[in-house]
């Protein structure tokens, strides 16, 4: 196979550069613009860093949510044990109510969570804090990424590496 014969598979999507610089330059930036197109939002690292402040209250606010959810899960499965070895009085109504609980703390996370993602930001871990922002490096979309605690947005990543591919801005 020719290194430039774009018909063989495994050329898929790739773009054929036959000299014409403007016409290489005008379908790189189609493919940039359809790769960002993917996300709702790009942002700057200056537009990022604002959010920072509101993010971490935001994860502040959810914590306890998390705790308290994270409670209800187990006296959901405490109840449910005591209910498979014959329950005792008032199992029934006490699984309802803690799965009434359950959900309405599940729903303050959700809402929480729904503000956030509204802006287009990526979360990825809601235990950790961990955030991506989708953005753009030396013409390609990357993730900036932050970690709630963290001060600033000092690392990004590709968008195929995730946290361990992270690496100093």
């Amino acid at each position: 196979m020719e290194p430039n014969d774009w018909s063989q598979p495994g050329h898929e999507g790739m773009v054929n550069y036959d000299g014409n610089i403007r016409e290489y330059r005008a379908l790189l930036q189609a493919a940039v613009e359809k790769r960002l197109s993917e996300y709702e939002h790009i942002f700057s690292l200056d537009e990022a860093r604002e959010l920072l402040p509101w993010l971490q209250e935001s994860f502040d606010a959810i914590q306890p949510m998390l705790d308290q959810l994270n409670e209800e899960k187990l006296r959901v499965r405490a109840l449910l044990s005591r209910l498979q070895s014959n329950g005792g009085p008032g199992a029934d109504r006490e699984l309802g109510e803690a799965a009434k609980s359950l959900h309405r703390a599940q729903e303050q996370i959700d809402e929480r969570l729904y503000a956030v993602t509204e802006r287009g930001i990526l979360v990825r871990s809601v235990e950790h804090g961990l955030i991506d922002f989708p953005s753009v490096r030396d013409g390609r979309t990357v993730f900036l990424c932050w970690l709630a605690g963290e001060s600033d947005i000092t690392h990004w990543h590709e968008t195929n590496t995730g946290f361990a591919g992270r690496q100093p801005l």
